[in-house]
């Protein structure tokens, strides 16, 4: 359940862009969490980058510093999403929902080349052998 500030970012999404992602409150959530943000500057680089995919609850994908921390094996055997959102050091950037563009003030970011944490690869290895 949304709290009531939540709530009222979401009624304050135009009508068209509501209807679209109220089928996840938490993408709808997102979604107006970044939606009167302006683009970022240009070669902006993100301390932290976190994927969210399908709508989920949870981040898919987490890049911290330039180091891979999280990912969800299950977004890896996807390989394809066509609703997934973006959020660039904890403002939502980026949201696309069933292919159609609803977002995009990522401006001039720059995305990390990314190394992967040995803890990110133990546990990738480790779910992925668990499955």
């Amino acid at each position: 359940m949304l709290l009531d500030s939540d709530q009222l970012l979401i009624d304050d999404l135009p009508e068209a862009i509501q209807r679209k992602v109220d089928f996840s409150e938490s993408l709808a959530l997102l979604t107006a969490q970044g939606w009167h943000s302006e683009p970022l500057p240009p070669d902006y680089l993100p301390e932290c980058v976190e994927i969210y995919a399908n709508g989920a609850d949870d981040t898919c994908f987490v890049v911290h510093q330039g180091r891979l921390v999280h990912i969800d094996p299950d977004f890896l055997a996807t390989r394809t999403t066509s609703t997934f959102c973006i959020v660039i050091d904890e403002l939502p950037r980026y949201v696309q929902v069933h292919g159609e563009l609803l977002l995009d003030t990522l401006g001039g970011c720059l995305l990390p080349d990314v190394l992967i944490s040995p803890a990110a690869q133990i546990s990738l290895l480790t779910n992925t052998l668990g499955q």
